[in-house]
């Protein structure tokens, strides 16, 4: 967790004398090994002595074995970002401001404390049961800002079904099963993988890049341009669910067109529904194609060809799991435009079937084109 308090500048000496101004941490994005934090304050802009600004940090409270200079808009400075910090150490900084002569400086502000995370602190993966009722979902850690993904179901039940997710806070989420419109909205339970992780752009301890982003969209059998905040070296796998429930009707999400720099996203309601709804906030999880062990737990981040249609695909995994894990996948084309989802069954330590549903609201004609999916299997953890 981090931790903020406000500051205030001091007078003596040959400090400046200024009025208090407050130090606010706005911006905390974690990369394992280069984190970095933005830090932001309110200028003294109206001191005439002011030429910028100096923030001192160090492991130890009142302690502060480095400093930068902030001075890029001479006294109206009121932001620095600091990289290069340690995940899983405590930082403390205080900012001061400076005159012409180094030795004309105002006193330290008051102290931000802020415990860097390592990646398993922004990334949480699980496995829950569902059904047609809201289930509360707890995390178990607080985030500041989680972006939320669960996709697919099992197969369990016949009709065709989303998931969904609305209530999103720091420590947790609520989550269901959801019919399209036409059916009767009662559901046997099923399965279904989610992952949280801290809004922002991350890096895993092997070097995996992952991106966790928010957007807000009505666009419906339509599609919305989303950048990348960095490009990814290698178009990523990326995981979009709806995590609102503004408009009545069952609805979903359709990817395509992921590359290096972004991709598109839309909402889809069932068939026989005009093409419009409110607008929904969409989460999106994007992961660089990689495998290997995270924390004690293998993985593996993959895209099949293009292949996987309404007939069932059988998914052998590249990596070598002790027991079947979990699953997050999603359509990552738009090859059929009918409304459809994922659904899968026997999953196991080597392989699971998967099969693309569409619904039928409108007729029971239920075959899809074949599209690629982009998938996460992780081994089950504590």
């Amino acid at each position: 967790m981090w931790h903020c308090k406000q500051c205030c500048l001091g007078q003596g000496g040959v400090q400046l004398g200024l009025m208090g101004f407050g130090l606010l941490l706005l911006l905390f994005s974690s990369v394992a090994g280069a984190d970095s934090i933005a830090l932001r304050w309110v200028p003294a802009a109206s001191d005439a002595r002011v030429e910028g600004y100096e923030v001192h940090y160090g492991l130890s409270s009142g302690v502060y074995g480095w400093s930068v200079t902030a001075d890029d808009q001479g006294a109206a400075t009121d932001r620095q970002e600091i990289d290069g910090l340690e995940p899983g150490q405590t930082y403390y900084f205080a900012v001061r401001s400076r005159g012409k002569s180094v030795a004309e400086v105002s006193a330290f502000s008051n102290e931000v404390s802020v415990e860097i995370p390592t990646w398993n602190e922004f990334l949480e993966i699980g496995e829950v049961s569902i059904d047609h009722e809201w289930r509360r979902v707890d995390l178990k850690r607080a985030y500041r800002d989680p972006v939320v993904v669960a996709k697919p179901l099992s197969a369990n039940g016949s009709d065709p079904a989303v998931v969904c997710i609305t209530d999103v806070d720091p420590t947790g989420f609520l989550v269901r099963v959801q019919e399209w419109d036409y059916l009767n909205q009662s559901h046997v339970t099923e399965t279904v993988g989610y992952m949280v992780m801290e809004r922002g752009r991350h890096q895993l301890d092997d070097g995996t890049w992952v991106e966790a982003g928010r957007l807000d969209t009505r666009r419906t059998d339509a599609f919305e341009k989303v950048d990348f905040a960095d490009a990814f070296a290698s178009p990523p796998v990326v995981f979009a669910a709806v995590t609102s429930v503004n408009g009545s009707d069952v609805v979903s999400t359709r990817v395509r067109r992921v590359g290096v720099n972004g991709f598109e996203v839309g909402l889809a309601e069932q068939e026989k529904n005009k093409p419009r709804h409110v607008t929904e906030t969409i989460d999106y999880i994007a992961l660089e194609i990689s495998s290997g062990v995270m924390n004690g737990r293998r993985f593996e981040v993959g895209r099949t060809p293009e292949e996987v249609s309404h007939r069932v695909y059988t998914l052998a995994y590249q990596s070598a799991f002790n027991s079947p894990p979990v699953l997050i996948a999603g359509m990552q084309t738009v090859n059929g435009r009918n409304t459809a989802s994922m659904r899968w069954h026997h999953k196991s330590s080597d392989a699971v079937d998967l099969w693309i549903e569409e619904e039928r609201s409108k007729d029971a004609e239920t075959a899809h084109k074949r599209e690629s999916i982009g998938y996460f299997l992780i081994e089950p953890g504590n």
